[in-house]
């Protein structure tokens, strides 16, 4: 199971007959602990902090793990897209 790249997205966005299809990315710094540390059990935190400090230096999670002192912090990969849906014609009701 992996997440949609953006040419998927794109490709998707012009199947459904959108068009001036625009994209922006943006990364956002974040702290592990800050955003896992609440919600899972002290053991799962330990198991994720492995994986991410064994990424560090090869981004093999894509997230472009890295030391900031002794907390793990990560990039959170945004991407904004937008489209315009084509123009529909109005229907034209009788009238009475």
């Amino acid at each position: 199971m992996s997440a949609l790249t953006l040419d998927e997205f794109v490709e998707m966005a012009k199947n459904l007959n959108l068009k001036n299809i625009r994209t922006r990315t943006f990364s956002l710094p974040m702290r592990l602990s800050a955003q896992i540390k609440t919600t899972i059990n002290l053991t799962q935190f330990r198991e994720i902090r492995k994986i991410y400090e064994a990424d560090i230096g090869k981004d093999e999670l894509g997230v472009g793990a890295y030391l900031d002192g002794e907390e793990i912090c990560f990039h959170y990969l945004s991407i904004i897209f937008t489209g315009t849906k084509a123009r529909q014609r109005k229907r034209q009701f009788p009238r009475n």
